[in-house]
C-alpha cells in the first residue's frame, strides 16, 4: 500500500486556505473574530458549536437547518460566501 503525498499536500494547503478565508469572512460578518478555544478545552465556544452545526447540517443535506443557522448569524450579503466555504470544508 502506497500513499501519494502530492495530493495530500495540496489538500492540506487548500483546507488551510479555506479555513483562513472562512475565519476572515465570519470576522467581517460578525464584526469580531470567531471565538475558538484550544483543542484541549473541555467545552466548545458558541461560535464553534454554530460552525460545527453548520457543517453537520450541510453534510446531512438538511437545507432547513443550514438556512436557519445562516440567517441567525450571518448578514444576507455574506450568505453565499459562507455557504460556499462551508460546503467546501464539509467535503
Amino acid at each position: 500500500y502506497e500513499i501519494g503525498t502530492g495530493n495530500w499536500s495540496s489538500d492540506v494547503c487548500s483546507s488551510d486556505l479555506l479555513s483562513t478565508t472562512l475565519v476572515q469572512v465570519l470576522s467581517d460578518a460578525w464584526g469580531q473574530a470567531p471565538v475558538v478555544y484550544e483543542p484541549s478545552a473541555k467545552t466548545a465556544s458558541f461560535d464553534e458549536v454554530w460552525l460545527l452545526s453548520m457543517v453537520d447540517a450541510q453534510n446531512a443535506g438538511n437545507a432547513d437547518s443550514v438556512a436557519f443557522l445562516l440567517t441567525s448569524r450571518i448578514p444576507r450579503h455574506s450568505h453565499r460566501m459562507v455557504l460556499s466555504l462551508i460546503a467546501q470544508l464539509a467535503l
